[in-house]
């Protein structure tokens, strides 16, 4: 009897340890309402009767992690396979009620001594074989790392849907790596799916030679969407251009939307309606899990367009996945449209994926300022710029403003007010964005233009002047600390120092109005720009 009682106690124990393991797995699926499924096991299963036996049955054990840590690893894969019509899910009746023909489980567990050293196994085209044959994760090997295993996850997916490695091979056809162990450093640095992304912040399907050959090139993204694995692309939700663009609802003071980049051509188009002129910002962010939009599977190009179909302002920065713009519009129709770009290390044909947009604005109410508009363009190394400004109001002050981020503006030039044109050699790199920025005479008031965003590919001069008529203070940008001297026009010193590299801002003494110049030293030569004293 006492026997008997201690093997109930026993089974009890057991039960309520299998139970408790099991009710911490949330029940999650990215895409309940089609049939193609990949279930991520985090239970431990029993495996037997497959051609992973060859030593007798598997006891896979539980994964260990926590909720928390299972629901970052789901919607890290399930962003993986959000251009598909494919159901990523924790739970196992979802999985049980796919057709066989369209399912694979993937098993998430320590348990892998049956196997061998590795990040996880599976079997290429295993998901449409009707075997129920499963796909492995150790995660034990992989350091339980949430990160490595949804990696691992997607990796040993994409091989049951048909996928080979993504290998590097050199210029005479030799294979460098079985696993294509990607590029980059930070934010936008990227591997394929298919080969290693362990170490790479964005990772993607991609189109590249495979592990069996250099000119064997493999298109990820056509090979999971083949008819054998029932699977395809989802439907567009959103329109391609301003004439089939969705409408955004304006809030109070902000609104928001979001889509899915389902093909390397896709782009979502969205609309919004101003009454009255205002001040605008907008942020598109790719999905992510973490800061630094880890996880994300997509670079984002933001534009805003007018209603005529003229780009008013584009961004996208180029150490970064999501966009911002922060400009002024008047009363009107405007359509914001969200592209998947290409990088440094990105293939335009990768970025794919979901994506939000927000958005905040600030009525001006009727204005006296009608209309500010910027424009510009890139030439040789310098950026040129023209302007329209329609007012009923004295204008005191017009200043042409610059941003690195699309964030934070600073001034670069006080512009006459004789002059609709203007323009200088940027000293930073990368897409610069620009706007005009107008202080009432009557008031003090400030009113802004469109923004414009312009690349500067080269370096530019090692100092930049950046308002060769000034006033009292002179503003210049450098890349170095170099020694620098104003002199008048008969060549005598009025002031000298060492400028720092940066912004600096110089204080000129008290001297009349006229010319001067500027000398600079930059370490390699002397160099002489006129300045004039207003």
């Amino acid at each position: 009897m006492k026997t008997r009682f201690g093997a109930i106690a026993f089974c009890i124990a057991l039960c309520l340890i299998f139970f408790q393991s099991y009710s911490q797995v949330p029940k999650l699926s990215s895409y309940p309402s089609v049939e193609p499924t990949i279930f991520l096991d985090f239970d431990g299963h029993y495996v037997h009767g497959t051609s992973w036996n060859w030593n007798g049955p598997i006891n896979a054990e539980p994964s260990g992690f926590s909720p928390a840590a299972i629901e970052e690893i789901f919607t890290r894969v399930a962003e993986d396979f959000r251009p598909f019509n494919i159901n990523v899910t924790t739970d196992s009746t979802v999985f049980l009620n796919a057709p066989i023909r369209k399912r694979v489980r993937v098993i998430i567990t320590p348990t892998y001594q049956w196997y061998g050293s590795a990040g996880g196994v599976s079997f290429v085209n295993s998901f449409s074989a009707a075997d129920d044959l499963p796909a492995f994760v150790f995660s034990s090997l992989l350091g339980n790392s949430t990160k490595k295993v949804a990696e691992a996850a997607s990796h040993e997916a994409g091989h049951t849907l048909g996928l080979q490695h993504q290998s590097t091979y050199d210029d005479n056809c030799n294979k460098i790596e079985e696993y294509n162990s990607g590029k980059g450093t930070g934010e936008i640095s990227w591997a394929p799916i298919m080969g290693n992304g362990y170490n790479r912040n964005l990772t993607t399907w991609t189109v590249g030679p495979n592990a069996f050959g250099c000119n064997l090139i493999q298109n990820d993204i056509d090979i999971i969407a083949r008819p054998v694995n029932g699977v395809s692309f989802r439907a567009d939700d959103v329109g391609d251009d301003i004439s089939t663009a969705t409408k955004i609802t304006l809030g109070p003071n902000s609104f928001g939307t979001s889509g899915i980049l389902t093909r390397p051509d896709d782009r979502d188009v969205f609309y919004i309606q101003l009454i009255q002129s205002a001040s605008i910002k907008l942020d598109a962010h790719p999905f992510s899990v973490a800061e630094g939009n880890a996880g994300a599977n997509l670079d984002i190009k933001m534009s805003l367009i007018d209603q005529n179909g003229d780009t008013l302002a584009s961004y996208n920065p180029g150490d970064r996945l999501s966009a911002h713009i922060d400009t002024f519009l008047n009363a009107g129709t405007y359509y914001i449209a969200i592209d998947g770009v290409g990088n440094t290390y990105l293939s335009d044909t990768s970025s794919i994926g979901f994506f939000s947009v927000s958005g905040s604005y600030t009525i001006n109410g009727i204005l006296p300022v009608y209309k500010v508009e910027l424009r510009g363009n890139v030439k040789d190394e310098n950026h040129w710029f023209t302007w329209r400004i329609d007012t009923d109001e004295p204008v005191r002050k017009t200043e042409l403003e610059m941003s690195v981020d699309g964030k934070n503006f600073r001034s670069i030039a006080d512009l006459p007010e004789d002059i609709d044109s203007w323009t200088y050699t940027p000293v930073y790199t990368g897409g610069l964005t620009y706007r005009l920025k107008l202080t009432s005479a009557l008031n003090g008031k400030v009113y802004y233009s469109n923004s414009l965003v312009l690349e500067n590919k080269g370096y530019g001069k090692p100092v930049q002047i950046l308002n060769t008529v000034f006033t009292d203070v002179l503003k210049l940008s450098s890349r170095g600390n170099f020694p620098f001297a104003i002199l008048d026009a008969t060549g005598k010193n009025i002031l000298q120092g060492t400028l720092k590299s940066g912004d600096n801002l110089i204080q000129v003494p008290a001297v009349n109005k006229g010319v001067y110049f500027l000398r600079i030293q930059d370490g390699m030569s002397s160099k002489t720009e006129k300045i004039i004293k207003q």
